[in-house]
């Protein structure tokens, strides 16, 4: 097989210069499937080796343009029905999508060129969107009361015949029927039929009516309401509240600060920890208890007292050293808790822990002698 090339070798070894030729695609084409051997005396040897692939290739390269524009103008004309059919996914069903995937299928074994494979991707996305909205609304539209279908059944039964048309939807390039068609339809069926049928389901007992209405007839009788009117009320003698003086104030001795120093001594003069319930519980007083319980939580939240459990699992009370600044930059944290304590817990602590007495002194109600004396208590 000749083949064109920029020099030739003659037998004297001479290099006469490059020779012009045309550039020919085919002889591309042909050179792709042939393979050329060198033998000593300079001759080359061609062998001819199989080329399908090549001209596969040299096919998509050289496509005609004509057949490239007509397939592009199918492959829009395809994408406008999808479109359209996208807006209207309600008037879309399987067999309509079915053949728009038969007919890309067809124009997909005429795509060579990377712009028809665009085209191409696009208009099956599009398809997709459109089965996965069917695909949706297949298990909803079930149930659903198919009215063409329900026609088509009556029109059975009546001996007659039913408009087509998808139950009355107007299909485009198509007028509705006239209604001189529609009259001629509804006069072939036997209403006497569908009228025994119907008649099976709604028959009812018969009622009686009286030409004078009920015999008998009771006035209802308007009750009167006896309207009072709105006495205002008489108002006292305006009264300006108690005004106070730094005197007035007696602080008890059963203070907060007072007492939450007492409970610090009593916990430094037992040295070690002390278990919660027994320092706290008071067997005489509920109130008291409670109060305990209020002067423990400031010692704990200020960091002199840690509450901990011993190896039993029961909580504890230990006297600790108030955190420094440089604890929290290491990381320690301080942890709050919210504890429940009712009448009737307080009652099976005492029982549990056979409480006698509370480790914290019993404190006596201060009695305020009121207004009376001038004297207000805080």
């Amino acid at each position: 097989m000749p083949t064109r090339s920029s020099s030739s070798t003659q037998a004297n070894g001479s290099h006469p210069g490059p020779s012009r030729s045309r550039h020919d695609p085919s002889q591309e084409q042909q050179q792709e499937g042939v393979e050329m051997d060198f033998e000593p005396n300079g001759a080359t040897h061609q062998e001819a080796k199989p080329y399908s692939q090549a001209q596969e290739v040299a096919k998509g390269a050289f496509q005609d343009h004509n057949e490239k524009r007509q397939l592009r103008k199918e492959y829009r004309s395809l994408l406008a029905v999808a479109d359209d059919a996208r807006r209207d996914l309600s008037d879309q069903n399987a067999v309509g999508l079915t053949q728009m995937l038969k007919q890309t299928d067809n124009l997909f074994d005429k795509v060579k060129a990377p712009s028809e494979g665009m085209l191409d991707a696009r208009l099956l996305g599009q398809m997709v969107d459109i089965g996965t909205h069917m695909a949706r609304t297949l298990k909803m539209n079930a149930d659903a009361f198919d009215t063409d279908s329900f026609l088509a059944r009556v029109a059975r039964v009546v001996k007659g015949q039913v408009r087509s048309g998808g139950g009355g939807r107007r299909n485009r390039g198509r007028d509705d029927i006239d209604d001189e068609e529609a009259a001629h339809i509804a006069n072939e069926w036997d209403w006497d039929a569908l009228g025994r049928i119907a008649a099976k389901y709604s028959q009812r007992a018969v009622s009686l009516d009286f030409l004078h209405g009920p015999l008998q007839v009771k006035p209802k009788e308007r009750k009167t309401v006896e309207r009072t009117k709105k006495v205002k009320e008489k108002f006292g003698v305006a009264v300006r509240p108690e005004e106070l003086k730094d005197g007035d104030i007696q602080r008890s001795e059963n203070e907060t600060t007072v007492m939450v120093r007492q409970v610090a001594r009593q916990l430094e003069e037992i040295g070690t920890s002390v278990p919660l319930f027994n320092f706290v519980v008071d067997p005489t007083s509920f109130s008291n208890t409670v109060e305990n319980l209020f002067y423990v939580s400031f010692l704990v939240r200020d960091g002199k007292v840690s509450l901990d459990e011993d190896d039993d699992g029961e909580p504890v009370l230990m006297r600790t050293e108030p955190p420094r600044e440089e604890d929290f930059a290491q990381g320690l944290t301080k942890r709050q808790i919210v504890m429940e304590f009712d009448m009737k817990l307080y009652k099976e602590i005492i029982d549990a822990y056979d409480i006698k007495e509370s480790i914290i002194p019993s404190r006596k109600q201060v009695k305020t002698e009121g207004q009376a004396a001038g004297r207000w208590y805080g």
